[in-house]
């Protein structure tokens, strides 16, 4: 319990990533304030398609792109104790499943502020699932983004790992990838990552379905862990709560 109530106090936010440039277009990109990036995750905007620009924009340059081995603990790859001793315990008892793990809740994933391109579009996903825009998970061969509805019937796809935004549907992008090439190349300086990502728009193996799918498993375990951490401090001082007071020898 007392655990719980002492990662209320802790920050999953190492301030080192504000001096470092830690982007993933080729330009160098500064982190964002925690501050500024909720200010406009949780602030729609009327203009769905402005709003959808904007989302994409303050995620790619609110995340630093970062998920290295040797930041697991000083970056809190790995769930640190005090914000969720479950998770924890399964990160270092198996690493190769909980090691690292990707936030669900936005906010926290927000606050840890570093990811790649999957943390990055589980934000996104998830801050328009929280305002009733429907938008699923599209997996590339070693890349994910999302897709989104902009108007009813209209598809744009995200992708906030690159900061890039296409205004077609999927299906009109594998029909003319020129599309994705003209979009990435307003936000990316490699020529390599550019013709990758049109590359893997070509491809045939895709998967486009709803978060809660996409990551069954892994959607549903974490809101639960973050129910069982304080079920299990309460129901080990239930029995004292609930038992009976120590009769008194009487002379």
């Amino acid at each position: 319990m007392g655990l719980n109530i002492y990662g209320w106090s802790q920050t999953l936010r190492n301030p080192v990533i504000h001096q470092e440039a830690r982007g993933n277009t080729g330009k160098k990109e500064l982190i964002l304030p925690l501050e500024k990036v909720l200010q406009v995750l949780e602030q729609p905007d009327a203009d769905r398609g402005l709003w959808l620009y904007k989302l994409n924009e303050v995620i790619h340059k609110g995340i630093a792109h970062y998920w290295e081995d040797e930041g697991l603990d000083d970056y809190h790859l790995r769930v640190p104790w005090a914000e969720n001793y479950i998770l924890a315990a399964l990160g270092r008892v198996i690493p190769d499943w909980f090691g690292k793990w990707e936030f669900f809740d936005y906010r926290k994933a927000v606050e840890r502020g570093v990811g790649l391109c999957s943390q990055q579009s589980i934000i996104l996903l998830q801050v328009l699932a929280r305002n009733g825009i429907p938008a699923k998970m599209l997996g590339l061969s070693n890349h994910r983004i999302l897709t989104a509805e902009v108007e009813p019937g209209q598809w744009w796809i995200l992708d906030p790992d690159f900061g890039v935004v296409i205004e077609a549907d999927l299906e009109a992008v594998e029909e003319n990838p020129g599309l994705a090439r003209i979009a990435y190349e307003k936000e990316v300086h490699s020529k390599k990552d550019i013709d990758n990502m049109v590359r893997m728009f070509e491809l045939k193996d895709k998967r486009v379905e709803p978060l809660s799918v996409f990551y069954k498993e892994r959607y549903y375990l974490e809101p639960f862990t973050y129910i069982l951490l304080w079920i299990i401090p309460f129901g080990l001082m239930l029995p004292r709560i609930l038992g009976k007071r120590p009769t008194t020898l009487q002379s």
